[in-house]
């Protein structure tokens, strides 16, 4: 249907199962991509393993001073660098971390790799 200027014109319906099918379609293609992370395990340093979790990572990152947007694109760089990994040990994911946190954020990144050497050294007590 072609509205006075040559506009085509579409129902309220047509409107709505158009933006159904598209949302339909982005939570096939986000169900896939959390399917696909969650087949990738996290090997402890005690030898466990555990599956990769992203907002793990963001918890981590905000909490070594990045912002929610900072570490975000964080999380979302290294779900990229893991997704066809089956397995990640936690040494190389924090490095993958931390060298994605300092292109943005070098403050946050020596925050984070200095609670990591904290954390890890209280341990081994």
């Amino acid at each position: 249907m072609e509205g006075a200027k040559g506009n085509l014109m579409y129902t309220p319906t047509q409107v709505s199962l158009v933006l159904y099918e598209q949302s339909r379609h982005k939570a096939s293609i986000l169900k896939h991509d959390r399917e696909a992370i969650h087949l990738v395990k996290i090997k402890k340093r005690d030898g466990r393993f555990e599956e990769f979790v992203e907002s793990k990572i963001v918890a981590g990152v905000k909490k070594a001073g990045a912002t929610a947007e900072e570490a975000a694109h964080v999380a979302k760089e290294v779900s990229k660098k893991i997704a066809h990994k089956t397995e990640v040990t936690a040494e190389e994911l924090a490095n993958m971390v931390v060298t994605s946190l300092k292109k943005i954020n070098k403050a946050a990144a020596d925050k984070f790799v200095k609670h990591r050497d904290e954390k890890l050294k209280a341990k081994k007590k």
